[in-house]
């Protein structure tokens, strides 16, 4: 775990985190409560990462990442761009394969609320809109819980982009 880069800054580390062997923790970063990082999970320099994420062993996020709230990014991930939350994530990039369905029932998430997540998701990896449209379709169409509002707020506050499929030709 590093310090921050400048004098006044800080890397912050929540509540309840469980950093395993050999992870990494650059300068400046900020970890919610409850987060897992598993053995030789690596994050950049300002990197955030959302209550109750796990990281995969092995998996690396590119400086300036955010990873979402109670996502789970497999083992052997590498991130250049923002994790959402509430999602299972694998891949090089982590491709969202779905909601993490198991990590929110056993954080009390309602049954309702993961199904309307689930429609959010459907919704922006369909290929029928742009991102941003595909926020507004998600306002208008599915039913705005605490979940899904917050869902739509990281799309909209992401500065690196987001990862919804693997483009072509590319080595990671």
């Amino acid at each position: 775990m590093n310090r921050a880069a400048t004098e006044g800054d800080a890397t912050i580390v929540g509540d309840r985190c469980m950093l395993m062997t050999s992870t990494h923790v650059a300068h400046n970063c900020v970890l919610e409560d409850e987060v897992i990082m598993a053995n030789l999970a690596t994050l950049g320099g300002h990197c955030h990462v959302g209550k109750g994420a796990f990281l995969g062993g092995m998996s690396v996020f590119h400086q300036n990442v955010r990873i979402g709230e109670m996502c789970i990014i497999s083992g052997f991930s590498a991130a250049r761009m923002d994790c959402l939350p509430y999602v299972k994530g694998e891949g090089r990039p982590p491709i969202p394969h779905g909601i993490n369905s198991i990590g929110l029932k056993r954080r009390g998430i309602d049954a309702d609320v993961r199904a309307h997540l689930k429609e959010a998701l459907k919704i922006l990896k369909s290929g029928e809109y742009t991102i941003t449209k595909a926020c507004d379709v998600i306002e208008q169409n599915v039913e705005q819980d605490e979940y899904v509002k917050k869902f739509v707020q990281f799309i909209r506050d992401s500065k690196r982009g987001i990862t919804l499929r693997k483009a072509e030709n590319t080595l990671c």
